[in-house]
């Protein structure tokens, strides 16, 4: 029943008709860099790793910054048939398409990004009004009897922000299944940050901002590349990574999304490391329990600042 239920609900924001819910203020938000392909040895380990993967080197972005704040309201974005989506930043074939709501220039922006943000498939993705250098990315999965709804808040302006951003995720009957709250000090250029909400009921797709506000960063984002690597632990996954660098860096969160082989997230999982070096190391979990073999892949998040 869960899994018909998950899978209807990415047809339903992936097909039907969509009610968005977007107010905001101005700037910008987040992503980050990964992995490459992935091995497997035999026994009880299993190892996945991933070349280094560095983030896009991204130029300044066209669109003018705005500072439009907005209070509760409501806009609409629908279409009438599949044909009208774009399904240019998911490379597996056979499966439903990603629904886009955003300019062409930001829809260049993010798919010339060389991050993980294109691993996983996203049931919808979408600039909040007057926003056209951030894309928000979702997908839900289900785990431990509950439903999640994971969000991606990717970074398309030239310069670090402050990401400080309020609402709630609505369920099928619009009421509010998991409050949001963010605040990021630093989000680089190119870069997304990772929300996964516990949500109390099963969600609609739909976000509603009471506030999103993005200032410029007082800190400085850090150029960085990673390897990871999973290995088995009784019935959960934990993967052990390295973020490196030639200057020296400190990663604050570091968020990764278990994927099957079609790019839909299965588990997530995070640790908090302000480690500093060239080289930072560390461990998190996947607690699921019930991949049965559908684990194939990992996308990779962080967001670090250079440390002076």
């Amino acid at each position: 029943m869960k899994n018909r239920v998950v899978k209807a609900f990415i047809a339903q924001i992936c097909i039907a008709v969509m009610t968005l819910s977007l107010t905001g203020c101005a700037d910008t938000v987040t992503i980050v860099p990964g992995s490459g392909p992935v091995s497997e040895t035999g026994g009880d380990e299993q190892v996945v790793e991933s070349k280094p993967s560095k983030v896009h080197d991204f130029g300044e972005f066209d669109s003018e910054r705005t500072e439009t704040v907005g209070t509760g309201t409501t806009e609409e974005v629908t279409h009438e048939s599949p044909d009208d989506y774009n399904n240019t930043s998911n490379n597996n074939s056979g499966s439903t398409a990603t629904a886009r709501y955003m300019s062409a220039e930001t829809q260049a922006a993010l798919d010339s990004l060389d991050t993980d943000i294109h691993k996983v498939r996203w049931g919808v993705q979408y600039s909040p009004t007057g926003m056209d250098h951030i894309v928000i990315s979702l997908t839900p999965y289900y785990e431990d009897d509950r439903y999640h709804l994971v969000m991606a808040i990717t970074n398309l302006y030239y310069k670090p922000i402050i990401l400080d951003a309020s609402g709630y995720a609505k369920g099928l009957s619009g009421e509010n299944i998991a409050d949001i709250s963010i605040y990021e000090s630093m989000v680089g250029p190119g870069n997304s940050i990772i929300v996964d909400l516990r949500c109390s009921d099963i969600p609609s797709g739909e976000i509603h901002w009471d506030e999103i506000e993005t200032p410029d960063s007082f800190l400085t984002d850090a150029y960085w590349e990673s390897d990871w690597s999973i290995s088995k632990e009784d019935n959960n996954l934990v993967l052990a990574y390295k973020i490196y660098s030639a200057d020296v860096l400190s990663p604050g969160y570091v968020y990764a999304l278990a994927l099957d082989e079609n790019g839909y997230v299965i588990d997530s999982a995070y640790d908090y490391n302000m480690d500093e070096g060239t080289t930072v190391s560390g461990t998190m979990k996947f607690t699921n329990g019930e991949y049965n073999g559908k684990f194939v892949n990992v996308a990779f998040f962080t967001n670090p600042t250079l440390e002076e």
